[in-house]
């Protein structure tokens, strides 16, 4: 920044050139003057705030008999020159002071500050130390909340003029002198505008957010930390919004917080573009756990309308639409071509992005959409006469159509047994090279009716395999996801179990048995053609089964919902490592994540 510098303490050295003869005709010297070894600056309370520096200005006043000035001597300097200036003055007792510019102007963006040493006597080159004061008060907005193109201002109510913000590290920001009433005023990424009246204390900061209030957006002022997002102890949920994603730019979403039995203690319609907000209670809340609705009306014909809740969770918790997912490697497109083949009984390839299992020639055309990461090779299985054989095929940089030759796939698999507590067994076996992406190779993708299985893989090691292993017993669907530096023989046991009484949205409660984290329900109300999809989630901390829910008709844009004609369409029980009650979505998958480990217990009932 060429006009300004940050800073809390300020090395300066004052300079000036050559010897001068002052206004009292003493001769000055060089060997004697003064400079500034450091100025300590006020800060604002409860704020890491780095304050912008301006203009400063420099007084010597030379003191004669009876302590009178008999010379001044006036300078200024550019905060970026600071560190490069020096004051040749004449032997002598002086007061010295150094303020800001603009001291009487109602807001600037610059601090005001001012100090002064009084009868300072100067007989070498010598050091000052400085601490000055300000009557500075602070207005910071994060940028992020500010409309594109569009500048916040503040309005002195006894000034015809409106101050614009300035702009630095992500925050506009304004110093409003002391004891000033006046309103900030901003446009937001959702081209709402909003204004806010205070009056402002010196070295005090108003960190600006938005809050929801009575179902509206409101300014409310919360500490000032970089990179923070506050939340104050009437916060019943905070949400992290993707602008970008489908939710938010198609249709129309709300949000609803009830209570356990549907009382509504808040509700707001989304204003698209807004990224990171609160929902508080518009009254007194004193209990810890709430009901959290995402209520999403799509613009789409063909995309049936969502209730998403997440039921008694606790007072306080985050929401955040983008899931923690790795990040994936570049890709660049592969067109894989099989020769020197006279058939097999099945061909698996992978190429770190994609993975497919054939069983013929004519199906390698599904070859021809393959993506592969950057530096991936291309891993090929082929099952002939009962046997495995494989081998990975380096593939050149900038390759797009690539020749695999099957006669070379002459490495023999390792094998395992894998055994469950059940039957249908089914196995996915994958390897990732690199355990910081997502990119991953398909080994296995392998089905038996009873509940042993053998899985051939190459013998090459990676440092992570992830699989996962689906059971049943009864009409319960056991799910195992495992992340290690090996293959399981077995697929674990999952010690929960669950009953339901009742089938409809307004009778089914659950019990359970055994230790989970949360429970997921779904609710449709048609099984071929469903006109609206509710989807539940509940810590089991909660113990939360007699479901009650607040009237959602107004937001679907219908008269009436009738609850009865909604009937259970899954039901399943959670356990993943690293689970927070407080932090959803909830997991539920294996390779989008870094080290999962998890279980599941499911009934689909149609």
């Amino acid at each position: 920044m060429n006009k300004y510098i940050l800073f809390l303490a300020v090395a300066a050295s004052f300079i000036f050139n050559g010897c001068t003869k002052e206004n009292s005709g003493k001769t000055v010297s060089d060997a004697t003057g003064v400079s500034v070894q450091s100025i300590s600056f006020p800060k604002f309370s409860n704020s890491s705030w780095n304050n912008v520096i301006g203009n400063t200005l420099l007084q010597f006043d030379l003191l004669g008999q009876n302590n009178t000035a008999t010379s001044t001597i006036k300078d200024s300097v550019e905060s970026n020159h600071l560190s490069g200036y020096y004051k040749s003055l004449a032997k002598g007792t002086y007061d010295i002071y150094i303020s800001s510019k603009n001291l009487n102007s109602a807001a600037d963006t610059f601090i005001r500050f001012n100090a002064q040493l009084k009868s300072y006597n100067v007989s070498t080159k010598q050091d000052l130390l400085l601490k000055v004061t300000s009557d500075d008060g602070l207005i910071t907005i994060d940028q992020n909340l500010v409309h594109d193109n569009t500048i916040p201002i503040f309005k002195p109510e006894t000034n015809i003029k409106a101050f614009k913000f300035g702009l630095i590290n992500g925050f506009y920001y304004l110093y409003v002198k002391g004891g000033v009433k006046g309103s900030i005023s901003f446009i937001s990424k959702s081209n709402q505008t909003f204004t806010k009246n205070l009056s402002i204390a010196a070295l005090t900061q108003y960190n600006v957010a938005l809050q929801i209030n009575n179902g509206s957006l409101q300014i409310t002022f919360v500490p000032f930390v970089y990179n923070q997002v506050a939340v104050n102890s009437n916060t019943l949920i905070t949400l992290n919004i993707n602008p970008n994603n489908y939710l938010s730019v198609s249709g129309s979403t709300y949000f609803v917080v009830t209570d356990e039995s549907g009382n509504i203690l808040n509700e707001v319609k989304y204003i698209k573009g807004t990224s990171t907000f609160k929902i508080s209670a518009s009254q007194p809340y004193t209990k810890d756990r709430i009901n959290f609705f995402q209520i999403h009306v799509p613009l789409e014909s063909n995309v049936i309308p969502q209730i998403l809740g997440f039921l008694q969770v606790k007072k306080g918790s985050v929401y955040t639409t983008d899931l923690p997912f790795l990040p994936g490697k570049e890709t660049f497109p592969i067109k894989p071509h099989l020769i020197n083949t006279n058939g097999f009984d099945q061909l698996t390839l992978s190429t770190g992005e994609n993975g497919i299992i054939i069983s013929s020639l004519a199906d390698s055309l599904s070859l021809q959409q393959f993506q592969y990461p950057n530096n991936a090779k291309l891993y090929v299985r082929m099952l002939k006469d009962n046997k495995y054989t494989y081998n990975f095929f380096n593939i050149p940089k900038g390759t797009l159509n690539f020749n695999v030759d099957v006669s070379q796939l002459t490495k023999t698999n390792l094998t395992k047994t894998i055994t469950a507590p059940g039957d249908d067994l089914q196995v996915q076996v994958y390897a990732k090279s690199d355990v910081n992406y997502v990119d991953f190779y398909l080994l296995e993708n392998k089905y038996t009716s009873s509940n042993q299985i053998d899985i051939y893989y190459p013998s090459e090691t990676f440092p992570e395999y992830d699989v996962l292993m689906n059971y049943r017993i009864g009409d319960l669907s056991y799910n195992i996801a495992t992340t290690s530096t090996t293959i399981p023989d077995k697929a674990a046991a999952f010690n929960a179990s669950f009953k339901s009484n009742g089938s409809s949205l307004t009778n089914f409660v659950p019990s359970w048995s055994g230790k989970f984290d949360y429970y997921r329900a779904e609710f449709q109300n048609d099984h071929l053609n469903p006109t609206l999809d509710f989807t539940f989630f509940s810590p089991s901390a909660a113990n939360y089964t007699n479901i009650k829910l607040p009237d959602f008709s107004k937001y679907l844009g219908v008269s009436k919902l009738d609850l009865n004609s909604f009937s259970i369409k899954s039901f399943g029980l959670y356990q993943f490592n690293g689970f927070d009650e407080t932090k959803f979505f909830y997991k539920d998958g294996l390779l989008n994540y870094q080290n999962f480990n998890g279980k599941s217990v499911i009934r689909n009932y149609w």
